[in-house]
């Protein structure tokens, strides 16, 4: 088994080449989800080494569709850094900053110190029912870890559909109900 250093060091390295990296589970699919977790933390390790920081977290495989396209039988929590913003009008970044850059709906919670407003929610079945219930696998992952997000933490609460290709000069649009409608689009690199 290929250690959880060695392992994030080469995802590292894939990811700084934009190049993408076959699984690891090709060549050794007896790895499981605790050592995928210790791979994720030495990254998040590293990653906060070099001055970034946890912004929020990123749910995958919300769909049971997905879980078993992909043969796991819950969904995976991510991390988000402030290195992985990409701000408006720094599209073309895109193209050189990923290997493989596509793009998914999600919807997305921005969590609060106190809530003093109206919660809105959505039609989003295809997240483990409802989009909330994402943020309730989310705590029960961060509760057994003994970790915790900080306020203003952006939370993606999983793909909606499966993720596309990006291609330059295309307009990406999806419709949410109750949330309204979101454009994203390209330009040529």
């Amino acid at each position: 088994m290929i250690a959880a250093r060695t392992a994030a060091e080469e995802l590292r390295v894939a990811r700084l080449a934009g190049v993408p990296r076959a699984p690891f589970t090709d060549t050794d699919p007896a790895l499981d989800e605790r050592w995928g977790c210790q791979v994720q933390d030495e990254d998040r390790a590293q990653r906060l080494s070099q001055g970034e920081r946890v912004v929020g977290a990123k749910l995958g495989l919300t769909s049971r569709a997905k879980q078993v396209t992909m043969g796991v039988h819950q969904p995976i929590v991510g991390f988000l850094t402030d290195a992985m913003h990409l701000p408006n009008g720094h599209d073309t970044d895109l193209f050189s900053r990923t290997a493989q850059p596509r793009i998914e709906p999600e919807i997305a919670f921005r969590l609060g110190g106190v809530v003093d407003r109206p919660v809105h929610t959505a039609t989003g079945a295809a997240v483990l029912g409802h989009p909330l219930l994402a943020l309730v696998q989310l705590s029960e992952h961060l509760a057994k870890r003994g970790e915790r997000l900080p306020v203003g933490a952006i939370v993606l609460a999983g793909a909606l559909t499966d993720a596309v290709p990006i291609r330059p000069g295309v307009l990406y649009r999806a419709e949410i109900d109750r949330l309204g409608p979101v454009g994203f689009s390209v330009s040529t690199p």
